[in-house]
């Protein structure tokens, strides 16, 4: 009577506690439970992880739903599991299909140890190799088969094998497309993937002439600007993962004047008022993303406490708000480094004031990440290093030689 009452999460928990040698039995409790739809839909929500640039090992939101509406209409009895009807499957069928499903957990589990641990080529054959299986079991349009596409994309991107990343991410968008449509957040997703793709590749591909560059910002640009719609339409305004592909976009924006975009024709006073418009357009999409990213107050996030010594910095407690926080300060730097360098004078900006708050933006991530993260850290270092060339661009070598030193001495032990 007691198994009978047992939520169903709790016996497939104990499945996985106890291993596969004892699945015949676990099977076995299965006919003697009632398993409601949900256990499902539990099931497949941990199936269908898909890593991402913004959070690599996030939510399951590109399957979701999807994957439990999709099998409820197309009537796969490898998944359904209602008591009532249990009588029309096989009890070897069922043992098969289970361990197929927890192997491919099991290899989502050692992809994502994998690519903690900067080991990117295993990671990627196993990726390859988790397609397959999730082809063969699920089909092509399968929203866990289009999460695989989309994770065996990101491994390619960090081994800087961008066509074939590219490659990955579109099987994803047009399996997205086919089960859920272009307005569902997986496909926002896949695209916001794909748009971080073409900016990152931008930005480091340097086979790539001036030229490419800019139509891999225009493209970039596209799918954040769409991604963005979806999730705000979807999640909000102050969603995390709205908030990402605002501030994404607006670095692209910003990315695309610095590199000249869409000012090569015309006259000089066109040019002029449109690069003016589009330095205005990625600042609000930067400061919005900072100020709701400050905003939100996640009670899983951590965040360093007040202190009265900080009053003069802005209110940026959580590595969220320090990443939106960097990616402003960037932009802050960039514009002044191209006004000050500019033959035009603009009496409508105060350069230092922009500099000026670089450098508090800068300094506030620089204390986030050193207190969450440790000095050690990629992204502690990276905002150090920023700070350091800001300092530097401000006269202030010294100063700048200084923070150069201590990374390179924190580098040097990390290697002994």
């Amino acid at each position: 009577a007691h198994i009978k009452k047992t939520d169903a999460n709790i016996i497939r928990e104990l499945a996985y506690t106890i291993g596969y040698p004892i699945s015949m039995l676990i099977t076995r409790i299965v006919q003697t439970c009632t398993l409601r739809r949900a256990t499902t839909t539990h099931f497949y929500r941990s199936l269908a992880t898909t890593y991402s640039d913004s959070d690599p090992f996030g939510d399951a939101e590109a399957a979701r739903e999807e994957s439990m509406e999709q099998e409820a209409n197309n009537g796969n009895k490898t998944v359904k599991l209602d008591q009532h009807k249990y009588e029309d499957y096989k009890g070897q069928e069922y043992y098969k299909t289970m361990q197929t499903e927890q192997a491919i957990q099991g290899m989502q589990a050692e992809i994502r140890h994998l690519y903690a641990n900067n080991e990117y080529e295993q990671a990627l054959m196993m990726a390859a190799e988790l397609v397959e299986r999730c082809e063969v079991h699920f089909g092509k349009s399968h929203p866990v088969t289009a999460s695989s596409y989309n994770n065996m994309a990101v491994m390619h991107k960090v081994l800087g094998q961008f066509e074939e990343s590219r490659e990955k991410y579109h099987q994803a968008l047009r399996v997205y497309d086919e089960i859920v449509g272009k307005n569902h957040l997986s496909y926002a997703a896949a695209l916001h993937n794909l748009g971080m793709l073409e900016k990152d590749q931008a930005r480091i591909d340097t086979e790539r002439n001036a030229m490419d560059r800019m139509a891999l910002l225009e493209s970039a640009i596209e799918q954040l600007n769409s991604a963005l719609e979806i999730r705000k339409e979807s999640l909000g305004e102050a969603h995390p993962d709205t908030i990402s592909s605002r501030t994404n976009l607006g670095s692209a924006i910003a990315a695309q004047v610095l590199q000249g975009g869409g000012s090569s024709r015309g006259n000089l006073a066109k040019q002029s008022a449109f690069t003016k418009r589009r330095w205005k357009v990625a600042e609000t999409h930067l400061r919005t993303a900072l100020r709701h990213s400050m905003e939100n107050k996640s009670e899983e996030e951590e965040a360093i406490e007040s202190d009265s010594s900080r009053e003069a910095l802005p209110k940026i407690r959580t590595l969220s708000a320090a990443r939106m926080a960097q990616n402003l300060a960037v932009f802050l730097k960039s514009r002044a480094e191209q006004l000050a360098s500019s033959k035009t004078k603009n009496v409508e900006v105060d350069i230092g004031e922009m500099l000026a708050e670089s450098r508090g933006l800068y300094e506030a991530a620089l204390t986030v990440r050193m207190e969450l993260l440790g000095a050690e850290h990629p992204d502690t270092i990276s905002s150090k290093f920023s700070l350091a060339e800001l300092v530097a661009f401000l006269g202030d070598e010294e100063g700048a030689n200084k923070m150069r030193q201590e990374i390179v001495d924190l580098l040097g032990e990390a290697e002994g």
